[in-house]
């Protein structure tokens, strides 16, 4: 999951170029919502918005999956985005130039699986549809 409300086409590119199935959400609320109704295997924080500051998102996305690694891009507050990391398991601080070394570590090359944004079908709501 891409987190940003900016286009952020270097970060994006970045994780198509590594193989990764990218789903986009445009603030922290956003990636709460999508991380509670879909499985997401990591979450590139770029930019969060007003709701929901890079921290607070990272502590909801760590509240509902331990395992969900979480990068948060900061190239010009690394210290505060360091920070986070320390605060919350599993996440750690880059830079965007930092982005593709990571995640040839994290997914090797040669592993064919979706290893970014893999979504679980969502069940259709009462009265309404569903878009998955």
């Amino acid at each position: 999951m891409l987190v940003s409300t900016q286009s952020f086409d270097r970060v994006y590119k970045c994780l198509i170029s590594a193989g990764c199935e990218v789903v986009k959400a445009e603030n922290g609320e956003s990636a709460i919502i999508q991380a509670q109704h879909g499985t997401f295997h990591m979450a590139v924080l770029v930019s969060t918005g007003t709701t929901m500051d890079m921290a607070e998102t990272a502590l909801n996305l760590r509240d509902i999956s331990a395992s969900m690694q979480i990068v948060v891009i900061a190239d010009d507050q690394l210290p505060e985005a360091e920070l986070i990391a320390c605060a919350c398991p599993n996440t750690v601080a880059l830079t965007a130039d930092r982005l593709a070394a990571h995640l040839q570590k994290v997914f090797p090359p040669g592993a064919r699986m979706i290893a970014y944004g893999q979504r679980k079908k969502k069940k259709t709501m009462r009265g309404g549809s569903s878009n998955a």
